[in-house]
């Protein structure tokens, strides 16, 4: 007879690991249907996805299945509350299939949150786990600046997308009067990956004060030098500045040193190196047309205040507003606020937001990583839109919240 509680811990650990070793990919499939078009061109947004993660992601909620339920159970208040007001606004979406499945997204990241809070989880694993995943992104993101293009061969397996320097509408920054590639990784974008580093880097920064971990490892101090890399390449100027004010925070907070110089030091060191990459000139129009984006989203709040759009759709919204930018056409509005507030109406984002102060009333520190997602939702859109940066919120709020680990009980 299977003995259910020793298969999920045997196997819970490992699939905790693959997932993090995983969690820079997006190896999976697309799904376009009908409700995937808009004006009769396909939307990668609106697709039905499935990647790797997913499946990884699957087999820990199907162990752990009677934990998170255990968790669900105890706060049902706020769950039953959350879940009403979600079928309300997926009933009222013009998009049944679409508000369905973002639904299941979100419960997906709530699960895997569940999971890492309770499971036992080594924080060394999960760094070494990050470790090689950066090492090879760092080595496809300087091979793309290289080459200008792509590797492919078995990165395609990873999720890295076939392009080059000339491919239409690629990202591309000028250094020095320079114009090159931005590499993407095995991201969709590089402002992705610079938003999905600045959070590693951030989370093995204060793992100390976090109480993670007693003492910072060696692969703790190479993930916060791949991961700086990482942020620095990607040349997204959001990822760059989260970066340096983050740094520049745990210096001025965190560090204790008597040498006033060598704090200086630290700090012009940061300065110098950040300000060095945001010297690189991105594309100046997107900037103008995201503030279009920006004043579309608000009118399409005001439309519908309370109930919004549904989760998942605001795309459809905005390609009935008249528009003479070919960048806005099927663009995602670059603020993860106003898209909450477009999608979810005032109501369910008024309720969720609730629910996250009461979590961060329980565990104050936790302050950092909202404030971190908030710097880099201000100005995009892909921790709410990415599978990457998506699911890692699960991941870490998991990790931040984690109630089994031995240093925070000393």
């Amino acid at each position: 007879m299977l003995n259910v509680n020793s298969i999920r811990q045997k196997f819970t650990p490992l699939l905790i690991f693959l997932l993090v070793l995983f969690l820079p990919t997006q190896l999976g499939k697309h799904f376009f249907f009908d409700f995937s078009y808009i004006n009769g061109i396909r939307v990668d947004y609106l697709a039905t996805k499935f990647y790797l993660t997913d499946l990884l992601a699957l087999l820990l909620i199907i162990l752990n299945i009677k934990i998170i339920f255990g968790v669900l159970a105890k706060y049902r208040k706020y769950v039953l509350i959350v879940l009403a007001f979600s079928v309300i606004n997926i009933i009222l979406s013009p998009q049944l299939m679409v508000g369905t499945y973002i639904f299941t997204k979100y419960l997906e990241i709530v699960c895997i949150g569940i999971i890492f809070y309770r499971a036992p989880t080594n924080f060394r694993r999960v760094i070494f786990a990050f470790v090689i995943g950066a090492l090879v992104e760092l080595f496809l993101s300087i091979s793309q600046i290289k080459t200008q293009s792509s590797l492919q061969g078995i990165f395609y397996y990873l999720g890295e997308r076939y392009f080059s320097v000339s491919t239409p509408a690629i990202a591309k920054t000028a250094l020095n009067g320079v114009e090159m590639l931005r590499p993407y990784g095995t991201f969709s974008h590089p402002n992705s990956l610079g938003g999905f580093y600045v959070l590693v880097y951030t989370l093995v920064l204060f793992q100390k004060y976090l109480k993670l971990a007693k003492n910072y490892s060696f692969w703790s101090y190479i993930l916060l030098f791949l991961s700086s890399l990482l942020v620095l390449f990607s040349f997204s100027k959001n990822a760059i500045l989260t970066w340096m004010v983050v740094s520049s925070f745990y210096l001025f907070f965190f560090t204790l040193s008597s040498c006033r110089f060598c704090k200086v030091a630290r700090f012009l060191s940061v300065g110098t190196l950040g300000g060095l990459f945001l010297t690189s000139v991105n594309n100046t129009v997107s900037i103008t047309e995201r503030l279009l984006l920006l004043q579309n989203g608000i009118v399409l709040f005001f439309q519908k205040p309370l109930f919004g759009y549904g989760l998942g759709q605001h795309l459809y919204a905005l390609s009935r507003l008249p528009t003479k930018s070919l960048y806005l056409f099927n663009q995602p509005i670059h603020n993860i606020f106003l898209v909450a507030l477009v999608e979810w109406g005032l109501l369910l984002f008024g309720i969720v937001g609730f629910c996250l102060y009461e979590l961060v009333k329980k565990n104050k520190k936790s302050l950092i990583f909202f404030g971190v997602i908030g710097l880099t939702g201000l100005f995009d859109h892909y921790s709410i839109t990415s599978q990457q940066n998506i699911l890692f919120v699960g991941v870490f709020m998991g990790i931040v919240f984690n109630e089994t680990n031995p240093f925070k009980k000393e």
